[in-house]
């Protein structure tokens, strides 16, 4: 069985169910957002999930590496999650990607009815994100017809979905403009640009390793955030927004020393990353440029 037959055993989401997901997302209540609410993450996964399987966990490994490893699945616990799977018939792949999860963490999504709710209470322009990751603020914007998003990641296996979801979203009738960068976001020109939003949610360390991305020591992932925080902010407008999804510790190890305490901080309820791959104390941190 190929990888494709497996991802739709995984997720068997249709176009036709992906287009009714966004439909969803335009006309949701951006002030009933709850903690299970997935409203438009259907969206994004049809466009994107497949890249996410290909994601390396805190355990250095993907989907894909954890499926095929015999020595994984002949250790006594991972055996006894897979008799429970096969006893409740779920199907072979799907309860694998279920024991993966719980073993070795996940990508997980963020809400795109968060960055709508955002763009409601900020009216931004042009919103600028340099770690665009799996698609969810290119929705966000797009559902909230933001008149320009700029996105930009290392990840090159992106470039085909999302031209994909971009063509999508034209022809269900955004009038967002949007472009795509797919390079190391350090090497853009941002004195070039003209945003006054930024809203990104970075990598957290090395919890989770993409598609041509490299990991770091934790030196490197400072040197790294320092220059791409600074960057990005210097060229953001005047009374533009400067906000970022990261956890408490870089908060405070990294933002605070260059911008000072966030003049808003929304916490908020993300779904836990399984066998605490991440420190769950992450929120939004929000400074407005003066």
């Amino acid at each position: 069985m190929d990888k494709q037959e497996i991802i739709k055993k995984i997720k068997n989401i249709t176009e036709q169910e992906a287009i009714a997901d966004y439909h969803k997302l335009i006309n949701f209540d951006l002030d009933n957002i709850k903690n299970n609410t997935r409203v438009g993450n259907k969206f994004v996964d049809f466009f994107t999930f497949a890249c996410r399987l290909e994601t390396i966990s805190k355990k250095k490994m993907t989907y894909w590496d954890f499926v095929s490893s015999t020595d994984y699945q002949n250790r006594k616990y991972i055996k006894r999650l897979m008799d429970y799977q096969d006893n409740k018939g779920i199907e072979y792949y799907t309860g694998m990607y279920s024991i993966f999860k719980l073993h070795c963490g996940c990508c997980s999504l963020f809400k795109p009815t968060i960055v709508m709710k955002l763009i409601q209470d900020f009216q931004p322009t042009c919103l600028l994100d340099f770690t665009m990751g799996w698609g969810t603020a290119l929705v966000g914007s797009c559902a909230m017809n933001v008149p320009q998003y700029i996105g930009i990641d290392t990840n090159i296996d992106l470039v085909v979905p999302y031209c994909k979801m971009g063509t999508t979203l034209k022809e269900l009738g955004t009038t967002s403009k949007f472009t795509f960068m797919f390079k190391d976001c350090l090497d853009v020109d941002y004195s070039e640009l003209k945003y006054d939003m930024v809203f990104t949610s970075p990598p957290y360390h090395n919890i989770e390793v993409y598609p041509h991305m490299e990991s770091k020591t934790i030196a490197e992932w400072s040197v790294w955030y320092n220059k791409i925080f600074l960057e990005t902010y210097k060229h953001l407008e005047q009374n533009g927004y400067y906000i970022i999804n990261i956890t408490n510790k870089i908060y405070k190890s990294i933002l605070i020393p260059l911008f000072g305490e966030a003049h808003s901080i929304i916490e908020y309820k993300k779904k836990k990353r399984y066998n605490n791959n991440c420190d769950p104390s992450e929120a939004l941190f929000i400074w407005k440029k003066t």
